[in-house]
């Protein structure tokens, strides 16, 4: 009877045991990060990072945000960055992540306003020889069929890891060229859904036209009033045969006239690199050397109309440094410091996170224009 009890009592244990441990996979053991350098709130929700095995054992790196919600239920949300070549922890510490990146780099906040707070994020870095991920043969010449693939071997990966997320519904979603990261993964796993409860995608600003890109931005700019009338004229006479119309226009594709080259350089320099803020013109830019974001609509800088006066009399200085809000100078320097790069590989572990690879961009070769894309290869200095 002594025996019969024991048994018994061993097999209560362990149905009362196996719910308290199902939720752990040994695939993801070690890969919850507790510890983000630089970081000066307490961040009291669940986020792993590590790699995913793509093609040809390329290593796909990624940080996965638990939702501050529901985790259970809420749908798990892809997301990348374009470029090619942008590390999606761009997004990461600087756009919809659930972290800002401060002053110089040196340390981080929590933000307010991320998607974290209704979705389970996943921040792919894609294609190898981005931001941390790599390939272990060193060779980073890609396009986009195989960028494809090897998203989508990166997907089945994760769920693989994370099977507990396999029966949320799932969301790709990017910006800029994930124009076409987004579609073409989707594709995939519209074919091959291998249990993923994919429901659909979201694409912000997305690079899906070159040439309607290219003249778009111009347009923009003139009819927000950027440009002064001998820039309009010099733009539509030697890019658009001296019409106005879009149809006639090219901006922004295989440009082979020297004037218009000329012209379309400079419209963008004013649009990119002019001290407004890319995200939205009519919102603040901060500067290095002041603690506040500053609009140009105060006083202190001058109206948007001054400042659009002044390009039209060539009066407007040299651009200023920009800090955050128009640039990635932070995020970048974020991962020079001394405890984001002490080792070669990426690594978010219960240390924190330790690399040095760099943050941002390889150049890749794209389907259809080869040779507009050079190949370099990552460097582990």
């Amino acid at each position: 009877m002594g025996t019969m009890m024991r048994y018994v009592a061993a097999a209560l244990l362990a149905a009362v045991a196996t719910p308290c441990v199902a939720t752990y996979y040994p695939a993801t053991l070690g890969a919850e990060v507790t510890t983000v350098p630089g970081l000066t709130e307490p961040y009291p929700y669940k986020h792993y990072s590590g790699y995913l095995t793509a093609g040809e054992g390329r290593q796909l790196h990624y940080w996965f945000f638990e939702s501050h919600q529901s985790p259970s239920s809420d749908p798990v949300l892809l997301w990348m960055n374009g470029g090619p070549g942008c590390s999606s922890l761009v997004a990461t510490v600087g756009e919809l992540g659930p972290f800002r990146v401060g002053d110089l780099g040196l340390n981080m906040t929590l933000n307010p306003d991320t998607w974290v707070k209704v979705a389970n994020v996943l921040f792919l870095e894609a294609p190898a020889g981005v931001g941390y991920s790599y390939d272990p043969t060193g060779v980073y010449v890609t396009d986009d069929t195989q960028t494809a693939d090897d998203n989508y071997l990166a997907v089945q990966d994760f769920f693989d890891k994370y099977p507990e997320y396999k029966k949320n519904d799932f969301y790709i979603a990017g910006e800029s060229y994930a124009g076409v990261y987004v579609p073409t993964l989707a594709s995939r796993v519209l074919k091959n859904p291998n249990g993923v409860q994919f429901k659909g995608i979201a694409i912000g600003n997305g690079a899906v036209d070159f040439p309607i890109l290219g003249n778009s931005l111009i347009f923009f700019g003139n009819y927000h009033g950027l440009f002064g009338k001998r820039l309009w004229n010099a733009l539509t006479q030697y890019c658009c045969n001296g019409s106005q119309l879009a149809q006639d226009c090219n901006f922004g594709w295989n440009i082979t006239d020297v004037k218009c080259n000329e012209a379309v350089d400079e419209a963008n320099s004013i649009i990119l690199h002019g001290g407004l803020n890319v995200y939205n013109l009519y919102d603040p830019c901060s500067y290095e050397d002041e603690p506040e974001p500053v609009a140009f609509a105060t006083p202190k800088k001058g109206s948007m109309s001054q400042h659009k006066a002044k390009r039209a009399r060539h009066e407007v200085s040299e651009p200023r440094q920009l800090s955050e809000s128009c640039q990635l100078d932070r995020s970048n320097e974020y991962t020079k410091t001394p405890t984001a790069s002490a080792k070669k590989d990426c690594s978010f572990t219960s240390t924190g996170m330790t690399s040095k690879r760099p943050y941002t961009s390889r150049k890749h070769l794209r389907n259809g224009n080869p040779a507009a894309r050079s190949s370099t290869t990552p460097s582990s200095t």
